[in-house]
């Protein structure tokens, strides 16, 4: 089940981690936190990998422990990877470096140094409300790139050349000009050139009909 928020924080900030998850379900909001969301006999990694894919944003519970840990370097990497939107929580007074440092610049920081921490609650709520609103996405699978629309294919436009060739182009073609393949004259597939004639039979049109030797742009 995928959830809104991703919680991401170090081992020793667990119960400031878990307190802000709680105190963030009671409003209605969903979160994933490990490792009470990592399903027994599931790899801890991939548990986290497709946590963070599937959430809207991830919270980052910063501190100077956080700051020096890798998994929650790498955490951040795959959110910045898969565009999820980075809320940090400053809980202490603690500059960004390394990988933080370059992950994080430029962000928006939500302070909460003065505890506790359940006194910023209220504004850190509305704050994520915001954010979730603004992100405009649903709460998904993985982020998977949209397949391009379908269209309906545009109908065929028969025309038969002074030579006796019967051409066939898109209708989508109308405004462009294509030369015969057999005698090289000009078609004006939108106002037909005096050179060229419609034809309206439908018997004929099942006659030799040839395609230009070209893809016609949609």
């Amino acid at each position: 089940m995928s959830r809104e928020i991703f919680i991401s924080y170090s081992t020793e900030d667990r119960a400031v981690a878990d307190n802000l998850c709680e105190a963030l379900e009671a409003t209605g909001l969903t979160c994933w936190i490990a490792p009470r969301n990592i399903e027994p006999g599931s790899s801890w990694t991939a548990s986290i990998m497709n946590a963070i894919s599937e959430c809207r944003i991830m919270i980052l519970i910063f501190s100077s422990k956080s700051n020096e840990s890798d998994h929650v370097v790498r955490e951040i990497l795959h959110a910045v990877e898969k565009r999820r939107q980075v809320f940090p929580i400053r809980i202490e007074d603690v500059i960004p470096t390394g990988g933080l440092g370059y992950c994080l610049v430029g962000v928006q920081w939500f302070e909460a140094t003065a505890q506790p921490l359940s006194r910023h609650v209220g504004s850190l709520v509305t704050q994520i409300r915001q954010v979730l609103q603004n992100s405009g996405e649903t709460t998904a699978g993985p982020a998977i790139p949209a397949s391009a629309p379908t269209s309906t294919p545009s109908p065929d436009i028969f025309f038969t050349c002074q030579c006796g060739q019967h051409l066939v182009v898109d209708a989508s073609a109308a405004g462009q000009s294509f030369p015969c393949p057999t005698c090289q004259q000009t078609v004006n597939v939108l106002g037909q050139s005096a050179r060229w004639r419609r034809n309206r039979n439908p018997r004929k049109r099942r006659q030799h009909r040839s395609r230009l030797p070209f893809s016609i742009p949609r």
